[in-house]
């Protein structure tokens, strides 16, 4: 296993169904997985164990802040649409409009 909490921002490790996602200020993880009473099952929560454990020891190796910034979406003109296609949304959803317009046509 070669997945190193915060160390590559490409990096991405499958487990069963659930998947770890690498950046250098956050990992996320996602997705589901069952742990069977079997063998695989014992495999697949060592891994999970051993990544965890791994990124709370780095994490308590460093000066962290009280929280990290985030930053929340917000909605930007699409650059392919016409303004007219822009001006005209009623409700603020932009993809069930244009899905409304193609389903029309």
């Amino acid at each position: 296993m070669s997945f190193k909490a915060f160390e590559d921002s490409i990096a991405s490790l499958d487990i069963g169904g659930l998947t770890l996602e690498n950046n250098e200020d956050r990992v996320s993880i996602y997705g589901s997985l069952n742990i069977g009473r079997d063998r695989q099952g014992l495999a697949q929560a060592k891994q999970l164990q051993t990544i965890i454990n791994d990124m709370v020891q780095t994490l308590e190796q460093q000066n962290l802040p009280a929280q990290i910034e985030t930053f929340e979406a917000k909605r930007v003109k699409n650059p392919f649409a016409s303004d007219s296609d822009f001006e005209s949304e009623g409700d603020g959803d932009a993809d069930n409009d244009t899905n409304a317009d193609s389903a029309k046509k």
